[in-house]
């Protein structure tokens, strides 16, 4: 009988401590949850008629700003044709209408054989730039993560010069501008600047591969193969490697020296996963040692650094999640407190900067800017970054009832 009552204790305290996490993780879901409502609802309110998002610091990149917002919707679960209700107020079709901005903004350029290979791969002889074709990288680039968020590649296109074709064929001719548009020689050869042929800067380039790689992985568009081979050249100039030609793995701007930083880094990890590199390849793990070494560091409260600058969080963001993935403990071990959702469970790196999001929320629900990147910028992708944490939150019932099942199995014993 004595051990039984010692096996049922035992039992009993393992299943509450599975309660007691469950009651945590809750917590922490909650703060979340609430955050990404607010956040939503400050960009339903900003949302303009014709139903893009202004970027305030240049009208040029208003393709940009909606787009980010459309990924920040979608990502919580919203979309196209259904009313977004936050609260008791309805907003209507936000997504829907912000889709039509985009669509409506399609500009087709045309293109043709390029020295390292064919960008058309449909053969129908252009390509498309979404967006303004002065910030054409920035634009296109995050109106395919946006495109591709949507995972639903024969929607139909509603507006624009492309209306009635699905949003596979409009990111299939995206993708071939980028592929046309890519720099062909000289040090930046592989990579993007502002525009088509421009040359090469690492601010500019990995919106062009996010596009693409998202776009190919739920879309199922075609990027062609010379683009993935060339993109190696740009990688292997831009990765930083000190006098004894040994790996640092951060990224430059334009050089590999200059203006390095986690933000350019963690861009560069989605390159190098375009490009077809693994988790195991060297300049994969110099890569990610950096953003290890430089995680709680001075360097990421300056420009470009890493916490309160949303351009080098979701950059890290998507390096990372490409790369390690969302649950990481294991290559991102150098955390720092910086924030108040700290319930004594081990934090990671997402959850790091899901800490850090919710304590710095402004009152009306929004992110301050940040050097070039405004509210709208800086709350979307903040939302966003939220949205992918609480997507891969276990979910509570489940640790409920195998607690409960525990106490029940104890019981049957008896």
């Amino acid at each position: 009988m004595r051990e039984k009552s010692i096996l049922r204790i035992v039992v009993i305290s393992v299943c509450l401590s599975f309660l007691v996490a469950e009651m945590s993780l809750a917590a922490i879901t909650q703060q979340k949850t609430k955050a990404i409502e607010s956040g939503l609802t400050w960009l339903a309110q900003e949302q303009q008629s014709d139903g893009r998002w202004h970027y305030t610091m240049s009208s040029t990149s208003d393709s940009f700003a909606t787009s980010a917002a459309l990924k920040a919707f979608l990502t919580a679960g919203y979309a196209p044709g259904q009313d977004v209700i936050l609260g008791e107020t309805n907003y209507g079709d936000v997504l829907g209408k912000g889709l039509d901005y985009i669509f409506a903004n399609a500009n087709r350029y045309s293109i043709g054989m390029q020295p390292h290979g064919n960008p058309d791969v449909n053969g129908n002889g252009y390509g498309l730039c979404l967006g303004n074709i002065n910030q054409s990288t920035y634009n296109t680039g995050m109106t395919l993560v946006a495109l591709a968020a949507t995972r639903d590649p024969y929607a139909i296109v509603q507006t624009g010069s492309e209306a009635g074709r699905t949003y596979q064929d409009v990111a299939q001719d995206a993708v071939e501008f980028f592929a046309f548009g890519q720099y062909d020689s000289s040090a930046y050869r592989g990579g993007w600047r502002f525009q088509p042929n421009q040359g090469a800067g690492n601010e500019n380039s990995p919106w062009a591969c996010m596009g693409m790689l998202q776009a190919e992985q739920e879309l199922g568009v075609i990027v062609p193969q010379f683009v993935k081979e060339e993109l190696t050249y740009w990688i292997d100039y831009i990765q930083y490697r000190n006098p004894g030609h040994q790996l640092d793995g951060s990224s430059g701007f334009t050089t590999p020296t200059y203006l390095n930083n986690p933000s350019k880094t963690g861009g560069m990890l989605v390159e190098m996963v375009l490009a077809g590199y693994d988790l195991s390849d060297d300049n994969v793990q110099a890569a990610i040692g950096y953003l290890n070494r430089e995680w709680p560091t001075a360097a990421y409260n300056t420009f470009y650094g890493h916490y309160g600058d949303p351009y080098a969080m979701i950059q890290t963001l998507k390096g990372l999640e490409v790369t390690v993935g969302l649950d990481d403990t294991t290559y991102i071990t150098n955390l720092g407190d910086c924030g108040s959702m700290d319930d004594g469970t081990p934090a990671n790196w997402l959850e790091n900067h899901c800490e850090y999001l919710v304590d710095k929320q402004l009152a009306d629900g929004s992110w301050s800017s940040y050097a070039y990147y405004d509210q709208i910028l800086a709350t979307a992708w903040n939302v966003d970054i939220l949205n992918t944490s609480i997507n891969t939150t276990p979910e509570p019932m489940t640790v409920s009832l195998f607690a409960l099942g525990g106490m029940w199995l104890v019981r049957k014993k008896r």
